[in-house]
């Protein structure tokens, strides 16, 4: 049962992480971003 949360708890944050990165920071200027939108738009 512990192995059972353990998992889900690393799953959970898996995802969250994934979700910050994923998201653009309204922080950072559209120059610094636009070549990373490039880039994942050429992997695709």
């Amino acid at each position: 049962m512990p192995r059972a949360v353990c998992w889900w708890l690393y799953f959970g944050l898996g995802i969250l992480l994934a979700g910050q990165a994923e998201a653009p920071s309204p922080v950072e200027p559209p120059e610094r971003s636009r070549p990373y939108a490039v880039l994942r738009g050429q992997n695709l």
